[in-house]
C-alpha cells in the first residue's frame, strides 16, 4: 500500500484541497522539513544552495516530463490563487485566460468578471 495511513470510511470530497499523499512523498517531506529546509535562491549558505540545487534539478525533471521547451518555463507556486495571479499579471487579454475545474475559486462569468476588476 502506497498511504501511509489509509482507512476504508475515509473519503475526500474536495481532494483537490486536501488528500493523502503517498508514504514515499510523506517521507521526502518530512527528512525535507527535519534536516534539510531552508530557502532557495536567497543565501549564500550551504543549506540554502543544496535547496537552490534540488529546485532547479526538479524544474530540469519536470520541464523533460511535459515536453516544454525550457526549464523556465516551469515556475512554482503557492498555489492555485498565487497560479491564476501569475496568470492574469502575464496576459495581455484575459479573455485569453483558460480556467478550468482546477480553478474553483473562479467558476462563473460573474466572478470572472470580478477578478478582472481586481487584477487590472
Amino acid at each position: 500500500m502506497i498511504f501511509h495511513y489509509f482507512h476504508q470510511q475515509l473519503q475526500y470530497l474536495d481532494s483537490a484541497v486536501t488528500c493523502l499523499v503517498p508514504k514515499v512523498v510523506a517521507e521526502c517531506s518530512y527528512q525535507y522539513l527535519t534536516q534539510e529546509h531552508a530557502n532557495s535562491h536567497r543565501g549564500i549558505y550551504q543549506l540554502s544552495q543544496n535547496v537552490t540545487a534540488k529546485v532547479e534539478q526538479s524544474r530540469s525533471l519536470i520541464s523533460d516530463f511535459i515536453k516544454a521547451n525550457s526549464p523556465k518555463e516551469i515556475i512554482f507556486c503557492s498555489g492555485t490563487t498565487d497560479a491564476i495571479n501569475i496568470i492574469a499579471k502575464h496576459s495581455e487579454n484575459y479573455q485569453s485566460l483558460v480556467l478550468t475545474p482546477a480553478f474553483d475559486d473562479i467558476d462563473t462569468p460573474k466572478q470572472l468578471a470580478e477578478f478582472k476588476k481586481l487584477t487590472q
